[in-house]
């Protein structure tokens, strides 16, 4: 009895996140660039960050430490925010516990988006109480 209580509350929970987030994408995952990851068929662009782009002195940094440093080893859950862009899917991924987007702006390779459509106010504050942030990064 106890068993089949807590997977249904667990059930209940994971239906609340669905609702709440969206659709639930995990898996082993792959980096495309600095805001750009792809589980299985599905390219993620980390809503409300902008990493340098290709051919800019610091992509390839930005590049290899969400390659080296966030992504090696292990699953990454990422939600969908309902938009789409033209670069895949736009949403929020956690590797464990930790924000993909927070810790790329915390080690300073990326930055948060300015622009009020792509604007997420937690990683705006967030770049700011750090304090870094790359060059070459545009909004």
């Amino acid at each position: 009895m106890k068993r089949i209580l807590v997977w249904g509350v667990g059930f209940i929970l994971l239906i609340g996140l669905f609702l709440r987030f969206g659709p639930l994408y995990f898996g082993p995952a792959t980096y495309v660039d600095g805001d750009t990851v792809k589980i299985g068929d599905h390219k993620f662009r980390l809503a409300g960050i902008r990493a340098p782009e290709a051919g800019t002195p610091t992509w390839r940094d930005s590049t290899d430490y969400m390659r080296y440093q966030i992504l090696k080893r292990g699953w990454i859950v990422c939600w969908n925010n309902g938009e789409v862009g033209s670069n895949g899917l736009i949403g929020t991924c956690y590797k464990g516990t930790t924000d993909i987007a927070a810790e790329m702006i915390r080690a300073g390779k990326a930055c948060a988006a300015t622009k009020p459509e792509y604007r997420v106010e937690r990683y705006v504050k967030l770049e700011e109480e750090v304090g870094k942030r790359p060059e070459d990064c545009g909004n």
